[in-house]
């Protein structure tokens, strides 16, 4: 049996830093036609550098502290701006809440609800997906004031530190993903006990069934963290894995029209034969991106289980990229989403996820791009 190329998702994760990994390894023949896929250089390959022991961040402008006011023709002194990340990055970096969080009190977005702990947990996704670590320096001027990616991630990440997930299982899914992915992506050894304490909660909260809960998108998330968890060859106990691909692949065969049940099953699957790659495919195929039917959180989990199955420019890819780029066409414009969106935690969500899913249709999130070996 052909196994999945191990390596990881973290963004979704240790020897990682040394490929261009993807959340979910693509089967091996699924690895051709995608661009800028090429080997991994040292130029491609982060410095790795550890935070400071309380993941101190300084006073920098756009950063817990009150932004002065700038010359727009004018750059302040030691300010280096390089080319400005997209709409929706810029949207986070001016609604994150001065102690590092993202989102307010919890809200529903798409019939999930959503808590300060996932959004910032995606927020922080997000600019990963963008390829921006707390290691990140580059600055940039945004509504007049001078922001830095970097230490807006590194005050999220200090906040996810010092306001661990003690919520249910949709959030503790979304967050133990976010650690996984930052560990994977950076290999810093100062984020293993978070990544360690949001998994044992992860596991804690699956049921004997082997679901995280009766409503079936929350054991989805559940299972990309799972996905990683295993790519980032972090200790999976043999049980949780095998119960939660036991329950969706009961529920893919009682229903093999269901997306969601598709693409976790490709997700947690070994091999194509295991997947049930034609039912899944012709599954997700029933419900690509579009703008009637808005579904950002399946069609980003969903993103990353076709990457699994089809080439970049494939018969299923290449709809799905399409559908995406329709939907999300908005999202593209600062202006547009700063007049049509608030600070509060389903505008946050809604943004990053947005992101996150064109991130990876264009492949443009290094870390999900590519894994290598078998």
């Amino acid at each position: 049996m052909r196994r999945f190329a191990v390596h990881t998702f973290a963004l979704m994760l240790a020897a990682l830093v040394a490929y261009r990994l993807r959340a979910v390894a693509p089967f091996p023949d699924a690895r051709v036609g995608r661009p800028n896929s090429g080997p991994a250089t040292s130029a491609d390959r982060p410095r790795v550098e550890e935070l400071p022991p309380a993941l101190e961040t300084p006073s920098v402008a756009g950063v817990g502290t009150e932004d002065p006011p700038l010359d727009p023709d004018r750059d302040p002194p030691g300010h280096t701006e390089s080319a400005p990340p997209p709409a929706p990055l810029r949207f986070l970096l001016v609604t994150q809440n001065a102690d590092g969080s993202w989102g307010e009190l919890d809200e529903h977005f798409e019939g999930a609800r959503y808590s300060r702990h996932s959004a910032t947990a995606l927020a922080l996704l997000a600019f990963l997906g963008h390829d921006v670590t707390h290691l990140s320096k580059e600055t940039l001027i945004v509504e007049g004031s001078v922001k830095c990616p970097g230490e807006a991630v590194k005050s999220g990440l200090k906040w996810m530190r010092e306001n661990p997930c003690d919520g249910g299982a949709f959030d503790t899914a979304i967050t133990a993903l976010a650690w996984g992915s930052f560990y994977g992506r950076t290999e810093s050894k100062l984020f293993r006990p978070f990544v360690d304490q949001g998994y044992a909660r992860l596991w804690e909260l699956q049921d004997e069934a082997g679901s995280w809960g009766a409503e079936p998108r929350t054991s989805l998330w559940a299972a990309a963290a799972l996905a990683v968890a295993d790519l980032c060859k972090l200790e999976v106990p043999e049980s949780a894995k095998s119960r939660a691909t036991a329950w969706f692949a009961r529920r893919f065969e009682a229903d093999p029209s269901s997306p969601q049940d598709a693409a976790a099953a490709v997700m947690l699957a070994r091999t194509r034969d295991e997947a049930g790659e034609a039912r899944a495919i012709e599954a997700l195929r029933a419900w690509l991106p579009s703008p009637s039917r808005p579904d950002a959180g399946f069609w980003f989990l969903g993103t990353l289980a076709i990457q699994r199955l089809d080439p970049w420019d494939g018969p299923l890819a290449a709809p799905w990229r399409n559908g995406a780029d329709e939907a999300l066409a908005g999202s593209r414009d600062f202006d547009s989403l700063r007049s049509r969106n608030g600070t509060g935690t389903a505008s946050v969500v809604k943004v990053a996820l947005g992101q996150m899913i064109l991130d990876e249709v264009w492949s443009s999130n290094r870390f999900l791009r590519e894994a290598v070996g078998k």
